[in-house]
């Protein structure tokens, strides 16, 4: 599956994440916002981190971490 386009959208215009990342989110079968955010920033970046044997994806938690919180933000969501 892969995300929405809204939330891929989301995603893209989020600094440190491009369609590489969006591809391997989608890849480790992570393919929406409501699945990162309950599976949890750190969980998904150490998932991705296996599957890419590095821990090049450490570097990525904090975009996401503000993709998820935009993405609450959007759906007015508390923290």
């Amino acid at each position: 599956m892969a995300f929405r386009p809204a939330e891929r959208s989301l995603l893209l215009r989020t600094q440190g994440i491009g369609p590489t990342v969006v591809n391997r989110l989608e890849a480790a079968g992570i393919d929406s916002l409501e699945r990162l955010a309950k599976l949890g920033v750190g969980c998904a970046v150490e998932i991705v981190g296996r599957q890419m044997c590095g821990s090049g994806w450490e570097n990525r938690r904090r975009a996401l971490e503000r993709a998820v919180e935009a993405w609450k933000g959007a759906r007015g969501d508390a923290k």
